[in-house]
């Protein structure tokens, strides 16, 4: 569990190799955009409660929720306004 831990950037691979871990909890972070491929490597992740930027560098983001069926709630935009609060999913 990495909750609130003000961890705001995730690196590709930083993950890799943690085959026992089932849940990573990444709540109340300050992630705002997260590179394809980051948690490719988990079975369940919790993104709650981060001030997500849903520009067009995390337009993939939405996508890959959806098809990975792995994160727990329902993380939301906090930024361009137009999209604040809206689901990340969409």
């Amino acid at each position: 569990m990495l909750r609130n831990n003000k961890i705001s950037c995730i690196h590709n691979g930083s993950f890799t190799g943690l085959g026992n871990v089932r849940l990573l909890s990444l709540y109340d972070n300050q992630l705002s955009t997260i590179l394809p491929g980051a948690f490719d490597t988990l079975p369940n992740l919790n993104l709650l409660a981060n001030p997500f930027n849903c520009d067009c560098r995390l337009s993939w983001f939405g996508a890959w929720l959806r098809s990975r069926r792995i994160v727990t709630g329902n993380p939301r935009c906090q930024s361009p306004p137009s999209s604040e609060k809206s689901p990340c999913r969409t």
